[in-house]
């Protein structure tokens, strides 16, 4: 079960996530991050295979993705957009 959804249905009082989670929430109120002395980030990194069938397709993909376009997405989400 998610964090997010624990808190909505009153089985927990206080839970720690990941952002991303529980901005997409319904039903709890996002307080903000932990300080930034306690605060853990998570890095996520995207690649695709030397010999891909479908490298056309991945390298858009990857490029959609470092793009301008997909910033707001991003962010919207709960997560930061590399820099």
């Amino acid at each position: 079960m998610r964090v997010g959804e624990l808190i909505a249905r009153g089985e927990v009082d206080l839970g720690f996530t990941q952002i991303s989670e529980l901005t997409n929430s319904k039903g709890i109120d996002y307080l903000g991050p932990l300080p930034a002395e306690i605060q853990t980030t998570t890095i996520w990194y995207a690649g695709m295979r030397a010999k891909s069938d479908a490298a056309e397709a991945a390298s858009a993909f990857l490029q959609f993705f470092a793009s301008p376009d997909a910033r707001a997405a991003i962010m919207q989400s709960g997560m930061d957009p590399a820099t």
